[in-house]
């Protein structure tokens, strides 16, 4: 049985575009990986999961290096305070 545009999508997945979550977008790639590695897949929709994989992909490394700059401001934040609590101390 041929798949055609409208098979290859398993149920409602998040768009590249859409505010989803890293574990929606994660399991979104998952199932991308899981069509592309079918040996029937077409090639227009092979391209196109392709192209949505690499949305996901740089979607979530964004998602990844803002949670990064959070911690970071974070644990800076706390070793600020630390040091203002010992020089007070003295």
């Amino acid at each position: 049985m041929n798949q055609t545009s409208n098979d290859v999508d398993e149920g409602s997945s998040p768009s590249p575009a859409d505010n989803v979550s890293l574990d929606e977008r994660l399991s979104r790639l998952e199932r991308i990986v899981r069509e592309l590695e079918r040996d029937d897949q077409q090639l227009d929709d092979a391209l196109r999961l392709f192209e949505e994989g690499v949305e996901h992909v740089r979607a979530a490394r964004e998602a990844l290096s803002r949670s990064e700059l959070r911690i970071e401001n974070l644990v800076s934040d706390a070793e600020v305070e630390e040091d203002d609590s010992f020089t007070s101390a003295e």
